[in-house]
């Protein structure tokens, strides 16, 4: 929605991108057409993903990284919201940032120059939720026990094979974030929240000794 919000591309594939000059907007081959027809040229850049010339992310902010050091002697702060980007994303952000620091000539002789800091906004709202005027509400569509005879397993059976796999592994908890997990997990479907699949606004998680549904309490049903 956010992404949306900003650059009107409504594809379910992409990643803004925002400096003090410009904003970019990657996506795959699917969306080139969509995303040529709705990012504003006046503000946005394409960036097509895949194609020659184009670079990655991690590869688009090194660069910048480097010349914004070169400039002004000081890291580029690069703001993230950890909710919405993986671990690995910002993983691949570090491994890019040093490995451009490491080419960079001139930097200090056994010193580890850091030429870009990522800022996750611990404590802070999300940047485009600070001037998102009337924003929707999360919707709060009800959900629907799935029968079992189209389910094919019962929620018991999937918790015990997820904590066998739990001790294999010797995790301690588990933390399902995809709202397709989270509908193929408990048996839930949910009509409205998401406009093309019938899965509901919600993430879960699994010890050894509990099971937990995080979701707005409107969406469960007293029946189920």
């Amino acid at each position: 929605m956010r992404r949306a919000y900003m650059t009107d591309f409504h594809g379910s594939a992409g990643t803004a991108v925002v400096t003090m000059d410009k904003a970019y907007l990657w996506t795959d081959s699917r969306y080139f057409n969509e995303a040529s027809l709705r990012l504003d040229s006046q503000h946005f850049d394409l960036m097509k993903q895949g194609q020659p010339r184009v670079p990655t992310i991690p590869k688009f902010l090194s660069d910048l990284a480097t010349s914004h050091y070169k400039e002004k002697s000081k890291p580029l702060k690069v703001g993230m919201d950890a909710y919405v980007h993986s671990a690995s994303f910002s993983q691949d952000l570090n491994e890019a940032f040093e490995e451009a620091a490491k080419n960079m000539e001139g930097r200090a002789n056994g010193g580890a120059t850091i030429i870009a800091e990522i800022d996750t906004l611990d404590g802070k709202s999300n940047m485009v939720d600070s001037i998102w005027e009337g924003r929707p509400a999360l919707p709060k569509n009800p959900f629907r026990v799935q029968p079992m005879e189209y389910a094919g397993m019962a929620v018991t059976d999937k918790v015990s094979k997820i904590r066998s796999e739990m001790k294999e592994k010797k995790a301690t908890l588990t933390v399902f974030s995809a709202l397709d997990d989270v509908a193929y997990l408990f048996n839930l479907r949910c009509m409205g929240d998401v406009e093309t699949c019938p899965v509901g606004i919600a993430y879960a998680t699994i010890s050894h000794d509990a099971v937990t549904l995080y979701c707005d309490e409107e969406k469960i049903e007293e029946k189920m």
